[in-house]
This record gives C-alpha cells, sequence and structure tokens, in this order.
C-alpha cells in the first residue's frame, strides 16, 4: 500500500516537530553537555602512559561520543528544515558542524594531526553549554576590532625598544640583546614582569642611564597599554552586557502585548457572542 503525498508531508512534518521540540528541550542539552564533559576527560587521561592498557575504552567512548554528535546535529537540521540558514548561519552551530566533519577525516600520515585537533575541539564545545561563558567569549570577540589599534600601538613600542636594546646593550649581553629578534623576545619576558630585575641589574652594570630605558617601557607597556586591552575588554562585555539586557526587556515587552491583545480579542469575541 503506497502512501500520498499528503501522508509523506504530514510524516515530514511530524519529524519536524519532534526535533524542534526537542531541541528546546533542557534534557537535550544536559546529555549533550554529559557526552562533552566524559569526552573531555578521556581525552585528558589518554595522555598519561599509565593508561595505555583503556586505550580501547578511551576510543570506545571517542566513537560514541562522535556518534552523539552526529545525531546532534541531524536533529538541528531537521528542526530548522528547509530554512537550513538558521542552522549553517549560526556561528555556534556551524562550529558543532565542523568539529563533528573534521572527525571524518582519515587519521592517517600527517592528517592524523587533524584528526587529534578534532578530537580535541570538542573540548571547546562546552563554551556553548554555559551562557555566561558563551557571552565573554562573543564579547571578547566582538572586541577585536578595538583590540587590533591597541596591538598595533604594542608592536610599534616592541620594535623602537627592540632595536634600542640592541644598539645599547648588545655588547653586554649578546645572548638576550644580539639581535631585534632576541631584543624582542626579551622585551616580552620584561612586559609580562617576569624576572625582569635580573635584566635590568645586569643591563644597569655596564650602562648607569639604562634605568631610563627599563622604566620608561615597563611603565609604557605594562601599566598603559596592557591596561588598555583589559578596560577595553570590560567595556566591550558591559556594552554586550547592557545591549543583551535590552533585547530580554524587548522580548519580554513584546510577549507582554501580544498577551494582552489576546485577551482583547477574547473579550470582543465574547461580547459579540
Amino acid at each position: 500500500m503506497g502512501f500520498s503525498k499528503a501522508d509523506i508531508d504530514s510524516k515530514v512534518r511530524q519529524i519536524k516537530n519532534f526535533c524542534a521540540d526537542l531541541v528546546k528541550k533542557p534534557i537535550f542539552n544536559q546529555i549533550i553537555l554529559a557526552v562533552i564533559l566524559i569526552n573531555s576527560l578521556t581525552i585528558g587521561l589518554e595522555t598519561y602512559p599509565q593508561l595505555s592498557f583503556l586505550s580501547f575504552f578511551f576510543n570506545l567512548v571517542s566513537t560514541i561520543a562522535l556518534m552523539v554528535f552526529v545525531v546532534e546535529a541531524g536533529i538541528k537540521i531537521i528542526a530548522v528544515s528547509p530554512n537550513y540558514k538558521k542552522y549553517f548561519f549560526n556561528p555556534w552551530d556551524l562550529f558543532d558542524f565542523s568539529v563533528v566533519v573534521l572527525a571524518f577525516v582519515p587519521g592517517i600520515g600527517p592528517l592524523i594531526t587533524v584528526v587529534r585537533l578534532a578530537r580535541l575541539l570538542r573540548v571547546l564545545r562546552l563554551v556553548r553549554q554555559f551562557s555566561e561563558l558563551k557571552f565573554i567569549l562573543e564579547s571578547l570577540l566582538r572586541s577585536i576590532p578595538s583590540i587590533s589599534n591597541i596591538f598595533l600601538l604594542l608592536l610599534m613600542l616592541f620594535y623602537v625598544y627592540g632595536v634600542l636594546g640592541v644598539h645599547l646593550f648588545s655588547s653586554v649581553d649578546s645572548v638576550r640583546w644580539g639581535t631585534l629578534g632576541s631584543s624582542i623576545i626579551n622585551l616580552f619576558t620584561l612586559v609580562t614582569l617576569t624576572n625582569w630585575d635580573i635584566v635590568f641589574y645586569a643591563a644597569l652594570e655596564s650602562n648607569p642611564y639604562a634605568w631610563v630605558y627599563f622604566f620608561s617601557f615597563v611603565l609604557i607597556g605594562s601599566l598603559i597599554v596592557v591596561n588598555m586591552f583589559v578596560g577595553v575588554m570590560v567595556a566591550n562585555v558591559t556594552e554586550s552586557k547592557d545591549k543583551k539586557i535590552k533585547e530580554v526587556q524587548e522580548e519580554l515587552f513584546k510577549k507582554q502585548v501580544l498577551s494582552e491583545l489576546s485577551e482583547i480579542k477574547k473579550i470582543v469575541n465574547t461580547k459579540k457572542k
């Protein structure tokens, strides 16, 4: 007995509605979170040679996790069909889908690194499961245009002080200050204030005015420019949070208006009867 087109369309709608409802249920995300956590744990444990006897178990967990992620992607794609843009134009969904696709790359030769990276990327899926963490990451990504200008300023600072450091201290310490590259690496350790006093006193013995070079660099590089990075990121997080609150308030207002209109419609229909 064949099925009519209407029967097939009805079944397709039922499957789509079932998938759409399933995706919205908290238990769905909780199961995915549990699978990600277990898989992340096994990825870390398999780096210990002492646990090599559990390799079969680790591979089994990885395979099951991949199957769950494939099913998850399928359910989400069906839930938005035929408007697939909703899935593939969502950065988080696209990232999840990419992780699944990369897992099917043959793990041979140079591609073994890609496979290992794909498995490791599963750990990053934890970000999506925690709304606050996801919000912070999205805010940081929005900060990139502003941060790029500060990064350019920092790059110029490193270049100028790097060249100056070669001319001032290369004759005393050729290892740290011999070339522009080694000088910039040395300045990077200085800007983090890691053992900067050792480098400082070594340079001060050869040049009594070295303190001007070091103090000015630490003051500009560490205390001003680096704090500007933090300031920009904090400002963007605050701005994103205010925007999110405004969106939530607008959504609540819309729901309230629709609810009130529905009540008015019911009252009008009652009076007509």
